[in-house]
């Protein structure tokens, strides 16, 4: 497993309907980002 950190580079929009800010970033511990699952993972990070 690796640590990744997501940060935000655009200045606007929603991720599943919680609205992100540019310069917001999320840590987590994932085995991979490139799959749909991975993707899930990191709007879940920055809903919490």
């Amino acid at each position: 497993m690796a640590l990744f950190i997501s940060t935000i580079t655009r200045a606007s929009g929603t991720i599943n309907g919680q609205r992100v800010e540019k310069g917001m970033s999320v840590e987590m511990v994932t085995n991979s980002i490139q799959t749909f699952e991975g993707k899930q993972k990191i709007a879940r990070c920055f809903q919490s």
